[in-house]
């Protein structure tokens, strides 16, 4: 039988991290811990943060507005924003919209609704 190391151990955990689709920090017990916690309902957060994208439309919405509007914890709602752009569902829209403490944050927007503003201004004959 063979002797299981720390070193084993580590790399069990990291294999099963993996095998999540929750994204974790790999130096960070704390990070890989959350994500193994998180794993069963962050599809769900995932889908609710982009259904809230699309129902805004060329409005998009600032991770403040999501996290606010759906009552997320920053910690839960930008991870799942990230998924979504790394995805390419989402993109950054390249307006800005203040924060409750008056910094710029950026709005995001899906990507058909990118393609469809981008198609009515072409409609419109803007460049």
């Amino acid at each position: 039988m063979k002797q299981i190391t720390f070193f084993d151990a580590d790399h069990e955990q990291d294999m099963a991290a993996k095998r999540s689709t929750t994204p974790f920090v790999r130096q960070s017990e704390t990070s890989r811990q959350a994500a193994h916690r998180i794993a069963d309902v962050a599809p769900t957060i995932k889908s609710q943060v982009l259904r809230f994208i699309e129902s805004r439309g060329e409005r998009g919405a600032t991770d403040e507005e999501m996290q606010t509007t759906l009552q997320l914890d920053p910690s839960t709602q930008r991870p799942r924003r990230r998924e979504l752009q790394l995805a390419g569902v989402i993109r950054n829209s390249g307006d800005f919209r203040k924060t409750k403490s008056g910094r710029l944050a950026t709005v995001w927007i899906t990507e058909v609704e990118h393609a469809r503003m981008a198609e009515t201004k072409r409609a419109q004959g803007e460049p």
